[in-house]
């Protein structure tokens, strides 16, 4: 579910009880708050796709210069 979709729910909900035009300008303002859960969603997602790498590199499994080249490919691939 993207931010968008959390956007239009909050504006939808907020014209039914109190009109369109409060309603959309009160739904309006919850984007930082939407936005800001967006963040918290990336910033867990690239902890936990980090974590497997971590436990190969404690063990011994993986070198540290091995490990780095992995997450740049994986990077460049994801587009991000």
């Amino acid at each position: 579910m993207t931010t968008t979709s959390f956007s239009w729910h909050a504006v939808r909900e907020e014209t039914q009880s109190i009109g369109t035009r409060k309603g959309t300008l009160k739904a309006l303002a919850y984007g930082g708050v939407i936005t800001s859960a967006g963040l918290v969603l990336v910033a867990r997602s690239s902890v936990l796709s980090v974590l497997p790498l971590v436990v190969l590199i404690e063990f011994g499994f993986v070198s540290p210069s091995r490990a780095s080249g992995h997450l740049r490919r994986a990077t460049v691939l994801s587009g991000g």
